[in-house]
């Protein structure tokens, strides 16, 4: 059976047959290449516990049910285990949703802007559905001014910070931080409130006053809920999948939301998105955000994507090991020096090179 990755990269990915299915199955529509492939792997062995268990893992049991739960080959008792296990994401995604217009309504009401980011915002936007992509916390973006006064918005509205700080510390973390994460114990909700995508270094020069530049939105609910617009929605993901867990892109479902927006990308103006990314100094993080989700596209990306990751062997071959850590049966936790060689590889020009290392350095 062909693999959906190019071949380029799939001589040094360890891939299990479990993992092929994720990436063949995880999308909303198949391919001509995408249904051969499916049910190829469906007449072989499948540990079926597995893609249960790391399938809710990385939040892509409502993709996988999409394109499963119609096939004979796949067991009746694993079917049924999936429509129950996405019955629960229907409930708990249609409940935070609701809450996010609520908390966004709140702050509205209090002269707050905001912007909605990743969860609702993704699976309204990219997925045209609520209930295709699974979220377990709520995203909020304001301006970095209003930030003290968002702080006592939510808490009004039953949160409480995981960590306590004083007025004046308050002021400082503005500055240094980029969110604070809120919870409510009545509901187990969690809220993090951002006021920018990520640290400095990981952004590159993306500004967060740019942010507000131009917005967009989308109704939810009845409602209308402000989000960044499809290019700077893209760069958010690919910052934001490039800065989290011990490697980068531990979770399917961030991999998914990119190639999503790929794939009903026909008339997107690529040339326009990696120009500004060259701008806000986050070219490579876009790059290798790409392709990561190669293998979820049939190994075809846009031409001038393919074009500006010739020049890139560095990414390509770190978006390979990507792939080869989510495969992998043990956890992956990278030290030190290999993170900070890997976050390296990401930032453009060596003056964001140089303030990552010594923002490393001290911390």
């Amino acid at each position: 059976m062909s693999s959906p990755t190019m071949n380029r990269s799939a001589k040094v990915m360890d891939r299990s047959r479990e993992v092929e299915l994720f990436q063949t199955a995880a999308r909303t529509r198949l391919s001509e290449t995408a249904e051969r492939d499916l049910g190829d792997l469906l007449t072989g062995t499948i540990d079926w516990d597995y893609v249960l268990s790391a399938g809710g893992l990385h939040g892509i049991l409502p993709l996988l049910q999409l394109h499963l739960d119609q096939r004979d080959a796949v067991p009746a008792p694993v079917r049924s285990a999936l429509r129950e296990r996405c019955e629960r994401v229907v409930r708990s995604n249609l409940y935070l949703s609701s809450q996010l217009v609520e908390i966004a309504g709140a702050l509205d009401r209090a002269g707050v802007p905001s912007l909605a980011l990743k969860g609702p915002a993704v699976a309204v936007t990219l997925y045209d559905s609520l209930f295709l992509r699974e979220f377990g916390d709520l995203d909020l973006l304001v301006k970095s001014e209003d930030v003290v006064r968002a702080t006592r918005v939510v808490e009004s509205e039953g949160f409480a910070p995981w960590m306590s700080v004083s007025g004046a510390q308050e002021e400082v973390l503005k500055h240094v931080e980029y969110s604070r994460t809120f919870t409510r114990s009545t509901d187990d909700l969690d809220l993090d409130l951002h006021w920018d995508l990520a640290r400095n270094f990981f952004r590159g020069r993306v500004e967060a006053a740019s942010l507000w530049a131009d917005t967009t939105s989308f109704t939810l609910h009845g409602r209308e809920v402000m989000c960044l617009p499809a290019d700077l929605q893209l760069l958010a993901l690919c910052v934001h999948g490039a800065k989290h867990g011990p490697f980068p892109w531990p979770r399917l479902k961030w991999i998914c939301d990119v190639a999503e927006f790929v794939r009903r990308s026909e008339a997107f103006d690529w040339d326009a998105l990696v120009a500004r990314a060259r701008t806000l100094g986050c070219r490579r993080t876009l790059l290798f955000g790409l392709a990561v989700s190669r293998p979820l596209l049939d190994g075809v990306l846009p031409p001038l994507i393919e074009q500006e990751l010739t020049n890139e062997p560095q990414v390509e071959r770190l978006a390979s090991r990507v792939w080869v850590w989510l495969a992998s049966d043990t956890p992956v936790f990278p030290g030190f020096s290999e993170r900070a060689s890997i976050d390296l590889a990401l930032i453009d020009g060596g003056a964001g090179k140089w303030s990552y290392g010594v923002r490393r350095l001290l911390t």
